[in-house]
């Protein structure tokens, strides 16, 4: 679902963006997921979407909208991988249950 952008550099800001929207909806399916391995799918897609849009940002002359609208995803995705304590690389409690 969440293609790998090799090269940042040539990415085009709606291709980043899409990528960050994949990436939320990763999430949002995790997050609605029983499914051990979905769970664990979805998570690593939504992280490279994060990561992957992060060195976007850093090499990318970006016009203020642009920076804006980007930024405002990443902090979303960001928002939903806390949510699914995620930062440590580790299974959130919450969901461990139904993971069975």
């Amino acid at each position: 679902m969440i293609s790998t952008l090799h090269d940042e550099r040539t990415c085009s800001v709606d291709t980043v963006t899409e990528e960050l929207g994949r990436g939320i909806k990763c999430c949002e399916v995790a997050l609605s997921s029983a499914s051990a391995r979905t769970w664990g799918s979805k998570i690593k897609n939504a992280q490279k979407a994060h990561e992957t849009a992060l060195r976007f940002v850093h090499r990318a002359r970006l016009s203020e909208h642009q920076a804006h609208r980007i930024n405002q995803r990443i902090k979303h995705l960001k928002t939903l991988l806390e949510e699914l304590n995620v930062g440590g690389g580790s299974q959130p409690r919450e969901h461990l249950s139904k993971l069975g």
